[in-house]
């Protein structure tokens, strides 16, 4: 807001007027607003500005828009109170030949084929297939997974499951870094792990115990050594499948002279003295799982290894 001032004088009481202010018809007086301490004197009056009126905005029009097509790709008409709504008489024979290309000519178009047929009233289904039977492939280990429940034996079950993880661990690493020292370090991960599975109390001192000397056991045999250390062909814990069912086998190896080993760890204790015929017994007892061990890797050697007694039986023959 631009504000002109004409020459002041001095008026009555503080205001100060215009010197035209005798001619009304040629300015009409203005009063000016005194400043800084006048302004807080007793009867003056402060005058706002004029409020300038604003005038309601027209709406602009919509931007213009291309017009969508329909199925048939014709274009429709444009959007109500845009700009190509304005244009559309003169424009409309432009998109009409733009496309052209992909409007469906209706000689052309292809009835839509009526598939909802109604059935006969006397119609006969037939027959439903025999129900499908399949049964799952049981894993390797079978006698070892199903024990019949006893704490004595569970605690051993579970010192087995333990003992496993920690041979795929020695034997992934090539048994490079291990020594009993080591093993002795690791009784608070055994502890952990016992009671992660349930090892009661009273029963973790045997436990760790047994895990304890299965591996230095091993690490301290070379029987032990050999099984787990490094091989051309070696995998731990190795899972395979055939037509019929799925094993896991705890190690399989090829040595040097290119023979096949399949070898699988038993935590078995024996407090008796005879213990060459204790191994013979194992041996006829797990003879079957070793047996289809071979059998799914192509015929190769079979090996049983006890490591709480530095114990080995090979199973011979077909």
């Amino acid at each position: 807001m631009v504000l002109r001032v004409a020459p002041l004088t001095r008026g009555v009481r503080g205001f100060a007027f215009s010197p035209h202010q005798g001619n009304r018809h040629r300015q009409r007086p203005r009063l000016q607003i005194p400043q800084g301490p006048r302004r807080r004197r007793r009867g003056h009056r402060v005058l706002a500005p004029p409020v300038r009126r604003r005038h309601p905005r027209r709406k602009a029009p919509a931007p213009a828009r291309v017009p969508s097509s329909d199925e048939h790709g014709d274009p429709k008409k444009p959007l109500a109170h845009s700009l190509l709504e304005r244009a559309w008489p003169a424009a409309e024979e432009h998109f009409l030949a733009a496309t052209e290309p992909m409007r469906v000519n209706e000689t052309t178009r292809t009835p839509v084929p009526v598939t909802l047929k109604r059935l006969a009233s006397d119609i006969q289904l037939p027959p439903l297939p025999d129900a499908v039977r399949w049964t799952a492939p049981t894993e390797g280990r079978e006698e070892e997974e199903q024990p019949k429940f006893d704490w004595a034996k569970e605690t051993v079950r579970h010192v087995g499951i333990v003992v496993h993880r920690w041979f795929q661990r020695i034997a992934q690493d090539e048994v490079r870094g291990w020594d009993a020292k080591r093993v002795d370090s690791l009784h608070s991960r055994f502890v952990r792990e016992l009671q992660r599975r349930g090892v009661l109390p009273s029963e973790m001192n045997r436990a760790t115990g047994l895990v304890t000397t299965a591996l230095k056991n091993a690490l301290s045999d070379e029987r032990g050594r050999w099984l787990l250390g490094p091989h051309p062909i070696a995998r731990a814990e190795y899972q395979i499948r055939t037509r019929t069912r799925s094993y896991r086998i705890d190690r399989y190896f090829q040595d040097n002279q290119g023979r096949q080993w399949v070898v699988d760890y038993k935590t078995s204790e024996h407090e008796g003295s005879d213990v060459e015929t204790f191994l013979d017994e194992q041996r006829a007892r797990y003879a079957p799982q070793l047996d289809a061990y071979s059998a799914a890797m192509n015929g190769a050697r079979r090996g049983l290894y006890f490591p709480l007694m530095k114990g080995w039986r090979e199973i011979s023959g077909a």
